[in-house]
């Protein structure tokens, strides 16, 4: 009797028998949980890397003459706002300022061959950054109305004063307006200590391609300063003079 139950516990399998149309659901069974599993460690991979594909981080740009700053990514068409202020003014002084109460404005001395007439060097450089479909009807309404016979004659000299430039508004992407508030100090031989008169004027303006710069080292500090404003990246589409009350 002892020897038949030994027998019988011997002959027991430890492992079960797994049938054979058994094996092959467990076996999809496994391989669809692995197959999961490993999406699910893909899909972590791929938000990690988005994320860090997606993270702004700011990089530490230095000039040739030592000056490091930290440089952030923008949209290709942003512009800052001092950088549009800044432009819309030194336009404005630049086109309104001659003669000799000017006379540390570059080109603003000199006189260019316009049309007929003539016009202030400094007022055509700065004319450059108008749009070609708005410039030369900019530049025949300022030889006719501004930059007058008695200009080109040097009887009336003009220096803009910029007093205030406004926040620019936003027109749509790439495209800004702003109000550039200042003064005129003209000057005459009849009066040599000259008037103020306002002068303020809506510039709307458009994100533009910026150029590389052709100018050699020893390019003069005129043709320096004008071009200057063409890395702005902006052009004006259109000028209006607005009035205020002082």
């Amino acid at each position: 009797m002892l020897s038949k139950l030994k027998t019988s516990r011997i002959k027991k399998p430890l492992i079960p028998n797994v049938e054979e149309q058994n094996l092959l659901p467990a076996a999809l069974t496994v391989l669809a949980g692995s197959t999961f599993l490993l999406a699910l460690a893909f899909m972590w991979i791929a938000v990690q890397t988005q994320s860090i594909a997606n993270r702004s981080e700011p990089t530490l740009v230095q000039s040739s003459s030592g000056e490091s700053f930290v440089a952030s990514p923008y949209d290709y068409s942003y512009r800052d706002p001092k950088l549009i202020q800044n432009t819309a003014k030194e336009w404005a002084v630049l086109t309104f300022s001659w003669g000799e109460p000017a006379a540390s404005i570059p080109g603003s001395t000199d006189l260019i061959d316009y049309k007929k007439g003539k016009i202030s060097l400094s007022a055509y450089k700065a004319s450059m950054l108008i749009s070609d479909s708005f410039r030369a009807q900019f530049l025949d309404t300022f030889a006719a109305d501004v930059f007058t016979n008695e200009a080109i004659r040097g009887e009336i000299s003009s220096l803009y004063v910029p007093l205030q430039v406004l926040p620019p508004q936003e027109i749509e992407k790439g495209h800004w307006k702003v109000e550039v508030l200042g003064s005129r100090y003209i000057t005459t031989p009849q009066n040599p200590v000259g008037v103020m008169k306002p002068a303020n004027f809506l510039v709307e303006l458009v994100a533009s391609e910026i150029p590389r710069s052709p100018l050699d080292d020893d390019a003069s500090p005129s043709v320096q300063a004008v071009y200057s404003l063409f890395e702005s990246g902006l052009r004006i589409v259109d000028v209006e003079e607005i009035h205020r009350a002082r």
